[in-house]
């Protein structure tokens, strides 16, 4: 609807929420699963390819213009993943 991709999107998982926080170097991206289903390995496409990430309460990788959690989100969980140009 607004002519450019979201900042990040979990399209396989549409009961996870993400909440995304960008400023002018980098951006924080959580992912919450809040029903009794796990997600199991997200994979999250960006709007930017960012160089470097770091991961809290889970693992993962950066893979260009996509994040790939090798951590599943556990029912009521979360991760949370902050990216720098």
């Amino acid at each position: 609807l607004q002519g450019r991709p979201l900042p990040a999107m979990c399209y396989k998982s549409p009961q996870a929420y993400i909440l995304c926080k960008k400023d002018e170097n980098s951006m924080t991206v959580g992912i919450w699963n809040l029903f009794a289903d796990t997600i199991y390995s997200p994979e999250i496409p960006l709007d930017y390819e960012y160089k470097q990430a770091e991961f809290y309460n889970c693992d993962g990788i950066l893979n260009g213009q996509k994040i790939n959690l090798s951590t599943d989100i556990m029912p009521y969980g979360f991760g949370i993943i902050t990216l720098y140009k």
